[in-house]
């Protein structure tokens, strides 16, 4: 290397080490303001856009409670409306919104809706955040309990899996509905159970199998406080019907579940334990027949 060229690759990257990253432009101390409406705004949740950048939703009582959605860029900026996009145009209280991607630019938002009963319903926003799915969104289980906590992942060809709990028959139960690209339900009007037994079977969370099916995890209760896993298959049907498997069933109580895919097939789900008097930590791998693997 000449003199002359050495001196120039020195002066570009002075130059380059001055020129502050565009990547840094929005990325402030304290963080970038993605709501700020008035009242209040709460139970966020955030997932990828696949690009640097972010979908979030959440929770918000600017007028009623209801969705919002956001999507926040690779650099920080706001991508849609200022204070986010509201999902429904419904007069009813919404809640515990869940996304996936759709795997086109835009995001799919699970949520609870009260009013005249308690439903799961299902928006599509694209790419610049218009709504796909009608301005009331999508009925994904209008089953006659009381349906909460909604949990989603992708189906792998553009639509969504989601799991939640229903409220039938005295206590909590395990559901799912798989949802095309289009908002068109796959598995009947009020989805497929994972979990009818005795007792309650709250908190659940899910991941995709790779397969175009999920594996749906969650606390139960028909013996103690206890983790069991569920796989239903792109036709809805579940590899174990009614019941589930146990992924732990030690004395003390186990809950606050997570599952993730383990890019085999499987899954892996972690949990808070406290067999030995105190809340620790524990993990397993799930096989793709719900078996443990560890």
């Amino acid at each position: 290397m000449s003199t002359r060229t050495a001196i120039c690759a020195v002066c570009l990257a002075a130059l380059a080490a001055a020129v502050p990253s565009p990547v840094h432009a929005r990325w402030i101390e304290g963080g970038t303001a993605v709501c700020t409406a008035a009242n209040d705004q709460n139970s966020h949740v955030i997932v990828s856009d696949g690009s640097g950048g972010a979908f979030m939703a959440w929770r918000d009582d600017r007028t009623t409670w209801h969705v919002y959605v956001q999507h926040v860029d690779a650099y920080g900026y706001p991508q849609w409306d200022p204070g986010g996009v509201r999902v429904t145009d419904l007069i009813y209280l919404e809640y515990n919104p869940a996304l996936v991607p759709d795997g086109d630019g835009g995001v799919i938002v699970a949520f609870s809706r009260s009013g005249p009963s308690w439903d799961i319903y299902a928006q599509r926003l694209d790419s610049g955040g218009t709504a796909l799915w009608g301005s009331s969104g999508v009925v994904v289980s209008a089953s006659s309990g009381v349906e909460t906590e909604p949990v989603a992942c992708t189906d792998m060809a553009g639509g969504a899996i989601i799991a939640w709990t229903d409220y039938v028959d005295g206590d909590y139960d395990v559901f799912a509905q798989r949802i095309d690209a289009a908002g068109a339900v796959q598995w009947g009007s009020s989805g497929i159970a994972l979990c009818t037994v005795a007792n309650n079977q709250q908190s659940p969370d899910i991941a995709p199998d790779g397969m175009g099916g999920a594996y749906v995890c969650w606390t139960d209760f028909r013996v103690d406080s206890d983790i069991y896993v569920n796989r239903v298959l792109p036709d809805g049907t579940p590899v174990n019907a009614g019941s589930g498997i146990a992924v732990c069933t030690s004395s003390g109580v186990q809950n606050h579940q997570e599952m993730i895919p383990d890019g085999a097939g499987g899954a892996l789900l972690t949990w808070q334990d406290t067999r030995s008097g105190y809340y620790d930590i524990y993990a397993q791998r799930i096989y793709f027949d719900c078996t443990s693997l560890w």
